[in-house]
């Protein structure tokens, strides 16, 4: 599988500036001539020589990178391009540009014959015929590639990019790619030997646009042929949902192909989410083949289903489907079965197994905050403010503990109350209400929710443990409160971290490395602050 690193600028001079510094971090550069039609076949050539020449001046100075090979594409606006020629004006310059060095070209499926008639037989690069489909995934792919294929030449290699408008449109992208991989046999990427026969051929498959990122990212793991990075520096992304090349191989484990371990979080939304970065350095760190993504679904059912059939190993499940999650597993942990929330699912032989992380993170926080002191969980009031899922998970991992459901809902907090044994108490009430503990598992403070107090300020208690599920920001009203009046305060980052260091001992079988993802945690609090 190769990293193609796509280069894209206003004229000839700055694509390749731009392209010679991408030689650390791709396996091929392509030069997009969006912009450069009037560029002749001696220009050309020029051009390539000046990289050419760049690469080896660096490989011979650091010994580090071999030389690229060089793919020139020419896009229009069916490809997230700018070229406004004509198709014989397009044609011809990928003409110039093979006749010129270039090691590869993409051509557009629709101008596959053309193309091919034009450059002759004595055409020495290799050919992309790509196809884009911008504004879905089509329902049937393997008809989609049809039409490309009958276009194609028998040694062409066949790029589709479709735009995925969720998870599950980039899954069914990435199972075609593995289909197609699995019929072709053992590959060793573009430049590997050319197939006979439409059928052997292995292509280049991911999906386009926010939703579809996660597919550039697993496209080695699905056997596609190359996936496609945006330049790390200064260049920009040449089509949406591009990854900077040195963030998408950091992302990977070193040997990363089939037998990766594809883990992920799932949530709407689920972009924004630090658990990517956070479990992606544990992994790396323990030596684990495995990647970690992103995934935001339109349908959670029809999204475990592909991710079941596909092998995906494991989820950290966010709002709004932690309540999907234990609805859809076939085995649950008792945290689950009391709370009705999962926010952890691992694929077994027989189905998906639920757990909820989130009830041992409070349980192990609140406990190690009581350490100091010679009380138990049997010794203390606690209250939990809310009432969603977050606020469930609380409950259960404080059971022992004499409880106390506050919220603005007085018929939710009166259900929860029941389930949890606890009492329940209006919200604007806490300041009479004795207590030990407080935990807040509102959003309220958080950057949603700005400068927000989840209770009255005078209910805070000098002494009392307060702990906030609030990570982002790390100080927040509340903690700002608390720690004004004496309380001991746990910060949201504290929950955040010890549910994600069991997940990961769930998703690997191995223990997490603390320390590095406590150090990693506060350095993406910090960047994240900036």
């Amino acid at each position: 599988m190769d990293l193609v690193v796509s280069n894209l600028a206003g004229n000839l001079a700055a694509v390749v500036e731009l392209a010679r510094a991408q030689s650390a971090h791709a396996d091929v550069l392509e030069l997009r001539l969006d912009a450069c039609s009037q560029s002749s076949e001696a220009d050309l050539r020029l051009a390539f020589a000046r990289l050419t020449e760049t690469q080896q001046a660096e490989t011979q100075q650091a010994q580090k990178h071999p030389q690229r090979p060089v793919l020139v594409a020419v896009n229009g606006p069916e490809a997230f391009g700018t070229f406004a020629g004509t198709d014989d004006e397009r044609i011809a310059l990928l003409v110039r540009a093979e006749a010129a060095g270039a090691a590869w070209i993409d051509v557009t499926w629709t101008l596959a014959r053309r193309h091919a008639a034009q450059r002759g037989a004595n055409g020495r690069a290799r050919r992309i015929v790509s196809r884009h489909v911008l504004d879905e995934t089509p329902a049937n792919l393997t008809a989609t590639l049809a039409e490309m294929e009958r276009e194609a030449a028998p040694g062409d290699r066949l790029k589709l990019v479709t735009h995925a408008q969720c998870a599950e449109d980039g899954l069914r992208v990435l199972r075609l790619a593995r289909e197609r991989a699995r019929e072709a046999g053992p590959s060793e990427g573009p430049t590997a030997r050319a197939a006979s026969t439409p059928s052997e051929r292995a292509i280049i498959a991911f999906a386009s646009g926010a939703a579809g990122s996660f597919t550039r990212q697993l496209a080695p793991v699905f056997g596609s042929l190359a996936t496609y990075a945006a330049p790390v520096g200064a260049g920009s992304p040449t089509a949406p949902g591009q990854i900077p090349a040195d963030v998408l191989r950091a992302s990977w484990p070193p040997e990363i192909g089939p037998e990766t371990r594809i883990l992920g979080v799932v949530g709407r939304p689920a972009s924004a989410s630090l658990s990517p970065r956070l479990h992606g350095a544990a992994l790396r760190r323990a030596r684990v083949n495995a990647v970690y993504t992103a995934f935001e679904p339109a349908s959670f059912d029809t999204f475990l289903d592909l991710c079941h059939e596909l092998g995906v190993h494991g989820l950290s499940v966010t709002m709004p489907f932690k309540t999907d999650a234990a609805r859809r597993a076939t085995s649950r942990d008792d945290a689950v079965v009391a709370c009705g929330a999962a926010n952890t699912l691992v694929r077994t032989d027989r189905g998906w197994h639920a757990t909820n992380t989130d009830a041992s993170a409070v349980r192990t926080c609140i406990g190690r905050a009581l350490c100091g002191s010679d009380r138990t969980l049997s010794d203390i009031t606690a209250v939990v403010v809310g009432t969603g899922g977050a606020a469930r998970a609380a409950l259960y991992g404080l059971r022992g503990a004499r409880l106390v459901v506050a919220g603005r809902d007085a018929a939710k907090c009166a259900e929860l109350a029941r389930a949890f044994g606890a009492t329940p108490h209006w919200i604007d009430e806490l300041a009479d209400v004795t207590h030990d503990v407080l935990v807040n598992t509102t959003p309220l403070g958080s950057n949603a929710y700005p400068g927000a107090m989840p209770v009255p300020a005078h209910a805070l208690r000098p002494g009392s443990i307060v702990f906030d599920a609030v990570y982002r920001p790390r100080a927040t009203p509340l903690m700002i409160a608390a720690r004004a009046v004496g309380a001991h305060t746990i910060e949201g980052r504290a929950w955040f971290l010890e549910q994600a260091l069991a997940q990961f001992r769930t998703f690997t079988d191995v223990d997490a490395p603390a320390e590095a993802m406590r150090i990693e945690l506060d350095r993406l609090l910090d960047e994240d602050a900036q």
